[in-house]
């Protein structure tokens, strides 16, 4: 697709609970400055009253209804990988999916949270060791810690995948710590 100050692109998020989600004013911002005019929908399974069984249909309407794409929010991270054409190596090896592009009858996902991890451990920690990070946090974007980006190779991390509580103590001494909390369902 070409776009053009002309064009409108559909995109939206799915997931639950996400009502106070900041993400529709941040895209549709940030397209606006790029001078593309976006149209950002929520797609809370909540408010729909929908469980996660619903999520093939819901993609197929968003098919149906000129999505360019959908970001996937808990508890569809994981979810959504069955319902997919295709999966880069780096999405498939963390085994969860944030972001599914939808063209030419194709659905392709792919994992952004751990290059966001990556970036921001680069920037706000780039002179911090990196023997070990604690991520805090169960959400689908705990899976962006493995495996580490080459520019956090070496770092091993605490997380639990239950609930939003670190692994249990004693804990080594620190060099960095994450959140990996669920952001697209609310705000901070």
């Amino acid at each position: 697709m070409t776009v053009t100050a002309e064009t409108s692109v559909l995109i939206g998020l799915i997931g639950t609970g996400i009502q106070a989600s900041r993400a529709p004013r941040m895209h549709e911002a940030e397209a606006t400055a790029w001078g593309v005019k976006l149209i950002y929908k929520l797609i809370d399974l909540t408010v729909l009253r929908l469980g996660v069984e619903a999520l093939p249909d819901l993609l197929v309407a968003t098919e149906r209804m000129g999505f360019a794409g959908l970001n996937i929010t808990h508890p569809c991270k994981q979810v959504v990988l069955p319902l997919l054409h295709d999966l880069p190596d780096d999405a498939r090896a963390l085994g969860a999916v944030n972001t599914v592009i939808l063209r030419n009858g194709k659905r392709v996902g792919h994992n952004t949270d751990w290059y966001g991890f990556s970036e921001a451990m680069a920037r706000d920690l780039a002179d911090a060791p990196r023997d070990l990070v604690m991520q805090f946090g169960a959400g689908g974007g705990r899976a962006s810690r493995w495996p580490m980006p080459p520019r956090c190779a070496g770092s091993n991390t605490l997380s639990s995948p239950i609930s939003c509580r670190p692994a249990p103590p004693p804990w080594p001494p620190l060099c960095a710590s994450a959140s990996a909390r669920r952001s697209g369902r609310g705000g901070d």
